[in-house]
């Protein structure tokens, strides 16, 4: 296991702390068994407990620590700071 994984179980662990629901809203995904997919890096991802897949590939890379990130971070609602919708 690279550095870069180790770092992402730790935040994969942490991102699904938040809870499956939070998370499917957040992100968006579509659950799908105990799996959230979305897309990631114009990539299909696979966001699971144990593991994050991009294209069905495990990332060795900053790829999946970024995506755990993300998923710990994703707010559902809007930032503040977003422009207003234009109606």
């Amino acid at each position: 296991m690279s550095e870069y994984q180790q770092i992402q179980q730790k935040y994969l662990k942490q991102a699904w702390e938040r809870g499956i629901d939070v998370l499917e809203e957040a992100l968006p995904a579509k659950c799908e068994g105990n799996c959230l997919h979305f897309k990631a890096f114009g990539e299909d991802c696979e966001f699971c407990p144990q593991e994050i897949k991009l294209s069905g590939q495990i990332p060795s890379g900053p790829e999946g620590v970024l995506t755990a990130l993300y998923a710990i971070h994703a707010q559902n609602k809007p930032s503040p700071d977003a422009p207003a919708a234009i109606l």
